[in-house]
């Protein structure tokens, strides 16, 4: 995942979603090369979620701070020789709120940040939250991974002379790893939840987790109680 920070802003967000299009057409047409499209794709997205974030916001209402989530979604209906689904969530602490913002990214077309990636935009009041609450997991998945390729090394151990060695110690590790690293979010509690369920903040080990995090707490502690 992608740190930012904000910063002033010229384009709006329908400019912005023209910028993507053309993007993508320069891309198809060959006269955009793969890794300055990918450069300048990254940088027009997030620009384009910072612009709809600030279309939301009330006279005075400044964005303190973004913390940007990317996770695999519905990968479990797709091929796997497909790239999957992507859903973005970017979180935008205000000095009033948090404002949401949530899309699924299709492979193959640019995110518009509406109605056509599903985004939906939603908020909440620092005066309205509860509290914060902290869960692990255990990395089943993470664990399932390093003990089948752990098993592999095992039963072809004599025909992998160089790789089962090297093959026995990544999957040991692997499983290892999700054992003791264990997956860490935190849930904003909020006494009237927004519209699409609870706020949750994922990445919480990310710079940009903590630094939310950090703000956050301060904000609900200073906010005024209704």
């Amino acid at each position: 995942m992608t740190e930012r920070t904000t910063g002033p802003e010229t384009l709006s967000s329908s400019e912005l979603r023209e910028k993507l299009q053309q993007l993508y057409a320069r891309h198809a047409a060959k006269d955009l090369p793969e890794r300055p499209f990918r450069r300048a794709l990254t940088e027009f997205s997030y620009r384009l979620y910072t612009a709809v974030a600030r279309d939301q916001l009330k006279p005075g209402e400044t964005i303190v701070h973004e913390h940007n989530i990317i996770r695999a979604h519905g990968w479990w209906t797709r091929s796997i020789l497909q790239d999957p689904d992507q859903e973005i969530t970017s979180l935008y602490l205000t000095d009033r709120r948090i404002v949401r913002i949530r899309s699924v990214q299709v492979p193959g077309r640019p995110i518009s940040c509406d109605a056509a990636d599903q985004t939906t935009v939603d908020s909440l009041f620092f005066d309205r939250i509860e509290g914060l609450k902290v869960h692990r997991e255990i990395r089943w998945g993470e664990i399932a991974m390093g003990l089948g390729i752990t098993a592999v090394a095992l039963l072809f151990y004599d025909w992998l002379e160089i790789s089962g060695p090297v093959l026995l110690g990544v999957g040991g590790l692997g499983a290892l790893h999700g054992l003791l690293w264990h997956s860490r979010w935190v849930e904003i509690r909020s006494r009237s939840a927004p519209e699409g369920g609870p706020i949750v903040v994922y990445a919480t080990r990310r710079k940009s987790g903590r630094t939310f995090l950090k703000l956050l707490r301060e904000r609900i502690r200073t906010a005024p109680a209704r």
